[in-house]
């Protein structure tokens, strides 16, 4: 939830001066939560009741989060650590992980952690290794005046606040690619679900298969094993994504059915019902995930890619988010190229010349460039067929 913020309208600055008056001051944790508290409402990160003060990060603990605010957890100090600079205690950093791990463990999903102080801000994760305090994962807010830029993290890197985001190649690439805290945070917990799954005969299958059929389209792959499972990572949360993305791109609700059936997600058989359509959305060799006790990691994802607008995204939606995940030297590497829509469009208008009377191979599909714009030939040979009788 996010509202427009007219940036010239003083309130805004005013609550993130009074964040960093508090730490500057060094006032009590709670003032420091308060000011925090009043940052989110003011700007429109998060609406009153979608935030909690002193909860407890499982049904069991005795312990509890400083701030909740949507599925954010908001651990706040005087000082985060005991140096000067962005040098965070190792302790302070634990223990907001341990809320993490502890709420992940007892199902309440996967959530993003802050760890704060008013004027440095820690961006973690279950699961999440190294403490790293460059953008994006971490952020300082050193004048007032940035209050802005304080807002734009917490909106884009921390609460994920945006709804019906454009599906376009720079937003995709900012949400949803290796820049993006929150695919670092997907990726390091499928990483840990495949450590402990690796020796499952199911998930080996998968995962020999995947390397088959790799080495039969690549031919001998220079890689050691442990380069090839994070390859398969990668490639298990590419094809979790765009098979959401084609889901929401019919009207399927993910947040929904997240809820209710996160295995669907990946089998597809709401899908199925509402479209008629099959052999889209089934379970594969990406689908271990879900044999596996991947659900909070599932209905996560499936919260992120709901925000995005994929009833509007591109025809070359796929080929998109293929780029945005895999960097050009793995590709290149991997010698996968994409067809640009503009030229698969030039190719098939010149070569399919009798569109109602030919039929289209594309044997190795990829995203389905050349197959998609040889139905819209189709298509419209067929308008104009109808018009001319």
């Amino acid at each position: 939830m996010t509202t427009h913020l007219d940036i010239n309208d003083p309130k805004y600055r005013e609550a993130a001066a009074s964040i960093l008056h508090r730490h500057e001051n060094n006032e009590p944790e709670a003032n420091i939560t308060t000011a925090v508290r009043d940052f989110l409402r003011e700007t429109g990160l998060a609406r009153a009741e979608e935030i909690v003060e002193e909860n407890p990060p499982s049904d069991h603990s005795r312990r509890a989060v400083d701030l909740t605010a949507l599925d954010t957890f908001i651990e706040v100090k005087r000082r985060i650590g005991t140096n000067e600079g962005f040098d965070p205690d190792p302790a302070n950093v634990q223990q907001l992980d341990d809320y993490l791990n502890e709420s992940k463990s007892e199902g309440h999903g996967v959530r993003t952690g802050i760890l704060t102080d008013g004027r440095y801000w820690l961006l973690r994760w279950p699961e999440a290794r190294e403490v790293r305090t460059s953008p994006p994962y971490g952020f300082v807010l050193d004048a007032a005046d940035k209050w802005l830029l304080l807002y734009e993290w917490l909106r884009d890197s921390a609460l994920i606040s945006l709804e019906s985001i454009p599906a376009d190649r720079s937003n995709v690439e900012q949400y949803l690619g290796p820049g993006s805290p929150t695919y670092q945070r997907d990726i390091d917990v499928l990483a840990r679900l495949y450590d402990q799954a690796a020796q499952y005969e199911t998930v080996k299958v998968k995962r020999r298969l995947w390397e088959n059929l790799l080495r039969a389209a690549l031919g001998e792959i220079a890689r050691d094993p442990a380069e090839l499972d994070h390859l398969f990572i990668r490639h298990t949360y590419l094809s979790l994504v765009i098979g959401m993305a084609v889901q929401a791109s019919f009207g399927i609700d993910l947040r929904q059915l997240a809820e209710i059936e996160p295995s669907d997600l990946l089998q597809g058989r709401r899908f199925r019902d509402a479209t008629g359509l099959s052999g889209i959305i089934e379970s594969d060799f990406f689908a271990w995930p879900d044999e596996v006790g991947g659900h909070d990691l599932l209905r996560a994802l499936a919260r992120r890619v709901a925000r995005f607008d994929w009833q509007n995204a591109p025809p070359d939606i796929a080929a998109i988010l293929y780029e945005a995940v895999i960097p050009p030297d793995e590709r290149r590497t991997l010698g996968e190229y994409y067809t640009p829509a503009w030229l698969a469009r030039a190719m098939v208008t010149e070569l399919v010349d009798d569109p109602l009377q030919q039929r289209v191979l594309d044997p190795a599909c990829g995203s389905g460039t050349f197959i998609a714009e040889a139905v819209r030939h189709f298509l419209a040979a067929a308008v104009n067929r109808q018009k001319q009788d």
